[in-house]
This record gives C-alpha cells, sequence and structure tokens, in this order.
C-alpha cells in the first residue's frame, strides 16, 4: 500500500514461500528469525509408508501457525522423534504406517522411557504429533492420554558457597587465558606497528600471529598440517599452547566464559548464545564512559513486542560484575568459533 493508500504492485512472476515438504521425505523449516533445518525422514529406520506419514505430520508442525515458530523447537522435537523410531525397527512386528501402530506397540514404548523428565518429553513429543494423524488407531489414543508416571528432579540448587566456588573456579580459568591472549595480542600489534626488529625471533612470532589472526592458525604445512620448520622454533613448538591459543579460547575457557557472564549478570544460556556481540553506544567511549548495549532476544515471551529487548550495561558496573578486566576480554578475544563453543557448551554438562 502506497502513502495515498494504492496498492502497491505486484512484482513480476511467480512470489511464494518455499515449501516446508520438499520432496515428501525432507522437511525444511524457516522460521521469523531466516534460521532454516532440514531433517530428512528417509533416514528413520521405519517402512517408507510411516516415514511419509512423519514427515507430513512434522511439515504440518513447522509450516507457518503450525505452532513451531523457531528452529531451536522443531530440532528438539527431532531428536525426540528419532528414538521412537529406532524402537520400533528392533521390534519383531514392525507397523507399516501410523495405522498400523497397537496399544502393544505404544505401551512397550512408554515402559522403555526412564520415569524422569527426559523420558516424559519424548513421551509427549511422539504422542503430541501422532495425534494429529487421523488414522492413529483409537485404543492407541486411549492409551497416550494415560498419565506418564515419573520421579520428581533430584537436581537441587547450589548453595551459596558452592556457586562461590564455581565463580571463583571459572575466573581463575579465564583470566589465565585472558592474560595469555593480552599479551601475544599486544606483541601483534607491535610487530604491525614495526615495532619489532625484522629477522628476529620476536619478528617470527609476530609474523606467525599475523597469519593466525587472518586465518584462525599459523603458517602450517598443507599436505601434513604442521607448523612450519622457520617459526616452529620461535614459537616454542607445535602444540595448541605454542600455536592457536595464544589468540583463541580452548573450549574449557569458553565454558568458563559462558559461566561467568551465566553467573554474573543472569542470562540464561539461550540468551547468551544467541546474543549478538555488544556494541557501545556512540559518544559513550569517546567520552570514556563506554555503556555496552546488550540485545536480547526471549523466545519463550509471546509477539514481537515482548521477545526483543536491550540492556545497556556501563563499564564500570561490568567490572565490578565480572571483575577487571574480564568483559573487554570478552568482547575483543571470542572468535567466530567459540561462540559455536560457547553454544553447544552451555546446551549440555561440561566439567570446569
Amino acid at each position: 500500500m502506497s502513502r495515498r493508500g494504492r496498492t502497491a504492485a505486484l512484482p513480476d512472476g511467480l512470489h511464494q514461500r518455499p515449501a516446508v515438504l520438499e520432496d515428501s521425505l525432507v522437511v525444511r523449516h524457516r522460521d521469523a528469525q531466516g534460521m532454516a533445518r532440514s531433517y530428512d525422514f528417509g533416514a528413520l529406520p521405519v517402512p517408507e509408508a510411516f516415514q511419509r506419514s512423519l514427515a507430513a505430520l512434522y511439515a504440518a508442525k513447522c509450516a507457518p501457525g503450525g505452532g513451531w515458530d523457531s528452529v531451536e523447537t522443531s530440532e528438539a522435537h527431532w531428536y525426540l522423534v528419532r528414538p521412537f523410531t529406532e524402537f520400533l525397527a528392533g521390534l519383531n512386528d514392525v507397523p507399516p504406517d501410523v495405522h498400523g501402530l497397537t496399544t502393544a506397540h505404544w505401551n512397550a514404548w512408554r515402559m522403555s522411557l526412564p520415569p524422569r523428565s527426559n523420558g516424559y518429553s519424548k513421551y509427549a513429543s511422539v504422542a503430541g504429533l501422532l495425534q494429529m494423524d487421523p488414522r492413529l488407531p483409537q485404543p492407541v489414543r486411549e492409551a497416550m492420554a494415560k498419565r506418564f508416571a515419573w520421579e520428581t528432579g533430584r537436581v537441587q540448587a547450589y548453595r551459596p558457597e558452592e556457586f562461590k566456588e564455581i565463580r571463583i573456579a571459572a575466573r581463575r580459568t579465564f583470566r589465565s587465558a585472558l592474560l595469555r591472549i593480552r599479551e601475544n595480542t599486544d606483541h601483534l600489534a607491535a610487530w604491525r606497528a614495526g615495532a619489532i626488529a625484522p629477522g628476529s625471533r620476536e619478528w617470527l612470532v609476530g609474523e606467525a600471529l599475523g597469519v593466525l589472526a587472518r586465518t584462525g592458525d599459523v603458517p602450517l604445512y598443507e599436505w601434513r598440517r604442521v607448523v612450519r620448520r622457520r617459526y616452529r622454533p620461535a614459537l616454542g613448538g607445535g602444540s595448541a599452547e605454542h600455536t592457536w591459543k595464544r589468540l583463541y579460547l580452548s573450549r574449557k575457557e569458553a565454558a568458563a566464559l559462558a559461566v561467568l557472564i551465566a553467573a554474573e549478570l543472569g542470562l540464561n544460556s539461550t540468551t547468551i548464545s544467541e546474543m549478538p556481540a555488544p556494541k557501545t553506544l556512540p559518544g559513550t567511549a569517546e567520552a570514556a564512559m563506554p555503556v555496552y548495549r546488550l540485545r536480547l532476544e526471549k523466545r519463550r515471551r509471546a509477539g514481537h513486542r515482548g521477545r526483543f529487548e536491550s540492556r545497556n550495561l556501563t563499564d564500570t558496573d561490568l567490572r565490578d560484575r565480572l571483575g577487571e578486566p574480564v568483559w573487554n576480554a570478552a568482547l575483543t578475544s571470542v572468535s567466530e568459533t567459540d561462540r559455536d563453543v560457547i553454544n553447544q557448551l552451555l546446551h549440555g554438562d561440561y566439567d570446569l
């Protein structure tokens, strides 16, 4: 619609939303954020008719208005549905399709699940998906309606002294990485500025750091993937401590940084893993009072206005919470690879 109330002209050619169900066995989910995931139901160990039925049900949930608004949701359900098909494949009488499911099949699946929250998640996810198919027999629907008995959780919150020990351990782990990365960053800056004599050992280290900053690794022989002989004595060896860890975090150090951000800023794991790198507000850095804006997304909130929010934090506030100078390192030393590692670590168990 134009400003004067006239209907805007449509573009030339046919334009429509890409199909969710691409070839009756592959479901491609695209969410409102532009993220996409593909799920190949042809790889599931059940008959082809059953694969097509599951793919059709999955496509209905992934379609706009189907209930799964993000690829994280569809991906989580994928890892809950797949064990169900693996269980059916191990039976003597594998059902050919949804209409072939019996109460014996369902009750056996139910009894195989652990009486904990993970078992209930698999139970509820598979039942909710299959109940969308009108061919599902009524006795199986009645069996699905029975209560899933599961034990209460045994995980207890950390006591204040335990939580303090975790934060201290995370600070100690990340601070060692901070000092290492800062030292090598200063060395790289000096090499780029021409402050190091060419041909010296320190100059070779600076040249290797320059390659590391550009490519993610020090100069290597392509066919053997080992450090080139020219740089090996200057770097001190070819191990991770002497090569890529000079400018990047290890998995353990990335986990420590994630723990610090979660503990000190009060953000949950999903919000941290999806948060873009904070930027300073215009004019604040020039005034020596930097203010960082955190762009947060709360996917569980309904509606666009409540789902996105921002939080402004001053440099002093962050230094007080994270400790001097953890926050600056979090902004400058975390690479894109480290962000992927943090994302994985935040959604799993990792021993610091």
